[in-house]
């Protein structure tokens, strides 16, 4: 492996699956993701909304492959899983407490709504769902954190291959059968439950450790192109199918195909920069490297500030004379530039980047 090499591959990751998370937000601010809506489209207009959502849907998934690959993998003693909650966990749960509390601010002054200190107690306390669509996942990587250290244990004082009967059975339960049921109309989630695994979410993060483990190195560079795209491709054809059907079903992370296309992908790009790729290696580290370093290293940040500025941007983009596609890439586009404006000049006070933008120095 080239110098720098393995950074390059994890800076790209993170940096692709911000990009996408800002992607489907903006796609769903601009188009209603809804039967009825779809309705009075054109077909290019519902092809790339569906294309637009289903890969901004993989942005989720990059960023558990991401948590499993990089711990657990690690080697952990009572003194190192202390440091961990101490260091990673208690950091994030004050960062996501902080957040709360601004976004609560945001309410307040920006949207005018009354000040509510009970509601604000139980949004602090994860009793209630922020009504902050991508404030879903602080929670759920909260809780997964805490058991981390202990699973990463586990994991590695056993060979790989005893996952394959657990792995192979909850892959059928939390992605076959719901997206099964999801295209006969039905909205269904496994009631099998995963316990340990961490279930859904923890699935998506195992697949990164066994990443890590090399269990996907036989397959081919073409091979996982070739699963990527049709994977993409009968995601969005799905979709759309069901729309067609007047069915809302959007795209979730319990699709299997949407599993597939995301990993995919990580693989690939793990591959494509471990196995020295002359040219990519030099255009990543020579031209545009401090770009995707800084958008990788702020990844985090801009997934918190990014949606008040986007719902700040939103209104103005959608009075613009321009057809559908074009507001969804301006609303994308320009969300991301303010966003890493905020991130580059709150990251010069180090306390703003540790504790608010949870930026690893």
């Amino acid at each position: 492996m080239k110098p720098n090499t393995r950074i390059i591959f994890l800076d790209l990751a993170r940096s692709f699956a911000i990009i996408t998370v800002v992607l489907v937000h903006a796609t769903e601010h601009i188009y209603a993701m809804t039967a009825s809506f779809f309705k009075g489209l054109s077909l290019v207009s519902k092809i790339f909304a569906a294309s637009a959502f289903t890969m901004g849907r993989v942005g989720v998934p990059l960023f558990l492959f991401l948590t499993g690959y990089l711990i657990l993998g690690r080697k952990f003693d009572n003194d190192n899983c202390i440091a961990f909650w101490k260091n990673n966990w208690l950091r994030l749960f004050v960062t996501t407490e902080i957040w709360i509390l601004i976004y609560n601010v945001f309410f307040i002054v920006v949207q005018k709504q009354s000040p509510d200190l009970y509601l604000i107690t139980k949004e602090m306390l994860f009793l209630v769902t922020f009504p902050m669509a991508h404030m879903w996942y602080m929670p759920m990587i909260i809780g997964m954190y805490l058991f981390l250290p202990v699973f990463s244990k586990a994991l590695t004082n056993i060979d790989t291959s005893v996952l394959k009967f657990p792995m192979g059975l909850l892959a059928i339960s939390l992605f076959v059968m719901p997206m099964l049921m999801n295209m006969l109309g039905e909205k269904a989630y496994s009631r099998l439950d995963p316990g340990f695994s961490g279930g859904l979410y923890g699935y998506y993060i195992i697949l990164g450790f066994l990443v890590l483990q090399g269990v996907f190195d036989r397959i081919r560079k073409p091979v996982l192109v070739v699963m990527a795209v049709v994977s993409f491709i009968i995601t969005v054809n799905v979709q759309l199918f069901l729309y067609s059907q007047g069915i809302t079903s959007n795209v979730w992370y319990n699709w299997g195909t949407l599993a597939i296309c995301a990993l995919s992908i990580f693989v690939f790009f793990f591959f494509f920069f471990n196995n020295a790729e002359e040219t990519a290696y030099k255009i990543v580290s020579n031209k545009s490297g401090d770009v995707v370093h800084f958008i990788s290293r702020f990844s985090f940040a801009i997934y918190l500030i990014h949606y008040p500025v986007l719902l700040l941007l939103e209104k103005i983009i959608k009075g613009l004379k321009a057809n559908l596609p074009m507001k969804v890439l301006l609303l994308w586009i320009i969300t991301l530039l303010c966003t890493a404006v905020l991130c580059f000049v709150l990251g010069k006070v180090v306390y703003l980047r540790k504790y608010l933008l949870y930026v690893k120095d």
